[in-house]
């Protein structure tokens, strides 16, 4: 398999508005398929198949949580 974390590629602006489109997913209970991130999990299906759900709130989080991390590491707190 030849993936790409898609999430990887977006802004940090991108970024908020897909994790506050998962945040709707969560309290709806499922993506809408008319949204940026249910677009993106579409495309995911071809690589996770049953486990799509999971895979992209993982790379989608894991992203965020790697730039935050690379901003804020080494600094006191």
């Amino acid at each position: 398999m030849n993936h790409i974390n898609i999430f990887e590629t977006k802004t940090d602006l991108e970024l908020m508005a897909l994790y506050s489109e998962f945040l709707d997913a969560e309290k709806n209970g499922g993506f809408d398929e008319n949204t940026e991130l249910g677009k993106i999990k579409t495309e995911y299906e071809k690589d996770f198949g049953a486990n799509t759900v999971i895979m992209t709130q993982i790379e989608l989080t894991h992203t965020i949580a790697d730039r935050w991390f690379k901003e804020h590491r080494g600094k006191e707190i």
